[in-house]
């Protein structure tokens, strides 16, 4: 795939993968196409083989130590994914210093799981409660703040550090809700187009089928264009809270998945921001701080989210 994308000269920024079946050569090439720039994100769900081997399969954490020290070896640039969830939100401390010891881990990410897929069958027994996560977040960021590692962090629906960096963004009513839909588009192995690579085939996802109807047809037809022309202002609980230029609306998959709506709340981060205020501004440095309380618009109310349930 690596070979079909250079001989047509396409762009290549990330590959996604568990890293099971990475070997020496595998990892050489990698490590040569993004030792500079671009990253290998890599699954990562726990620091111990029970773990670990609880959410992937037996033997599978074995693996995944194995190829990164290959990539290690070779210089890779490696973003950690990390799925929050009962097996293993209590090594999130072990966890953080392990990827500082890896100085080819230049990001870790960790989210909380959406209820799709394999995940339906399991989430009773794996799902954390968000206000858990969040005392979590919390400790985490005041020791990235202390310590100032090698790699950054991006905390699902919450918060990302290389904000420190690049500032904070400041979404405006005329805004995309959300800049992933507005500039992509996910095809699935059947041809698909769906505007959130997180969702499934879902309806109300669905742009078209470009093997059916070709990629052009399908990226400038009628559901994707009313996905692109869709504002922040036309999201009616959105629109009018206090948190819409910090927060931009949210992840439109995570109210679609929640609500049936892809124009809901998302129900995620209404309890980040929430918490962000309360929680995490008053431990940032006071310039940080004031950026963040300068996109909070106390004339606007919030009203917290309730009566949402699982839709798909």
């Amino acid at each position: 795939m690596i070979e079909a994308i250079d001989r047509h000269r396409m762009f290549l920024d990330v590959i996604s993968t568990n890293a099971t079946v990475l070997n020496e050569r595998m990892a050489e090439r990698l490590s040569q196409r993004f030792k500079e720039n671009g990253a290998l994100y890599i699954s990562m769900d726990g620091l111990t083989a029970d773990a670990y081997d609880a959410i992937r399969g037996e033997g599978v954490f074995l693996k995944f130590q194995k190829a990164m020290e290959r990539l290690d070896a070779h210089g890779c640039r490696v973003f950690i994914n990390t799925m929050a969830v009962r097996t293993n939100l209590h090594q999130m401390d072990a966890m953080y210093d392990w990827m500082a010891g890896h100085p080819s881990i230049k990001g870790w990410r960790i989210g909380l799981p959406k209820v799709l897929g394999r995940y339906r069958d399991w989430h009773g027994k794996l799902e954390v409660e968000f206000e858990e996560v969040i005392i979590v977040f919390k400790r985490l960021l005041k020791r990235w703040l202390h310590d100032r590692p090698g790699f950054r962090m991006e905390l699902s629906d919450f918060f990302r550090t290389d904000s420190f960096d690049s500032g904070l963004e400041d979404h405006r009513p005329d805004d995309h809700p959300c800049k992933y839909a507005l500039t992509n588009m996910t095809i699935k192995p059947d041809g698909t187009a769906v505007f959130c690579a997180s969702l499934e085939i879902h309806q109300p996802a669905v742009l078209g089928n470009v093997v059916k109807q070709g990629i052009a047809q399908v990226w400038y037809g009628e559901p994707h264009k009313a996905m692109r022309q869709t504002k922040i202002r036309d999201l009616p609980e959105c629109d009018p809270c206090r948190y819409a230029r910090l927060c931009g609306s949210g992840c439109r998959s995570n109210a679609l998945l929640c609500y049936g709506d892809i124009n809901a709340r998302d129900p995620r981060a209404c309890a980040a921001m929430q918490m962000l205020e309360s929680e995490i501004v008053p431990e940032l440095p006071p310039e940080f701080r004031e950026q963040i309380v300068a996109l909070i618009d106390c004339d606007k109310t919030f009203v917290p989210a309730s009566g949402f349930r699982r839709f798909i």
